[in-house]
């Protein structure tokens, strides 16, 4: 939970074994899992960095408010807001991925950043400069 009122924080993580109740990790409650339709940008940006942490190779994401990141692994979950509707009562109005790096294993002088993928405008090369998304 949070300290914000109207907002859920329901975290996932599909790898590793089950989580001791008997089901895989990548299964949640049935509101959690309709929830987590993120859109195809979200779903973009963390395979992107996922994908290169796993390669050990290190990515520059760009931040809406100009701020430049330097990545070397992530672990992420959703955050999800809820809204009230009459007729169908509470329900997942918003989701965006909750992206934590630099912290497992942590990487000598590099900062912890957080920040979720509604504020990320570009993923670049941080070697070559190379834009390898921009978000729109």
């Amino acid at each position: 939970m949070t300290d914000r009122p109207g907002v859920d924080v329901v975290f996932r993580n599909d790898e590793g074994p089950s989580r001791g109740d008997g089901r895989p990790r990548g299964e949640g409650p049935a509101s959690a899992q309709s929830a987590l339709r993120i859109g195809n940008a979200d779903r973009t940006i963390l395979r992107l960095l996922r994908d290169r942490d796993r390669d050990g190779i290190p990515s520059e994401v760009v931040l809406r408010d100009g701020s430049r990141l330097l990545i070397f692994n992530i672990c992420w979950g959703y955050e999800i807001s809820w809204g009230f509707d009459v007729a169908h009562g509470y329900a997942p109005v918003a989701a965006a991925a909750q992206i934590t790096t630099n912290i497992s294993p942590s990487v000598g002088g590099v900062p912890v950043e957080v920040f979720t993928t509604a504020a990320v405008v570009a993923v670049n090369d941080p070697e070559t400069g190379d834009p390898l998304l921009a978000v729109g």
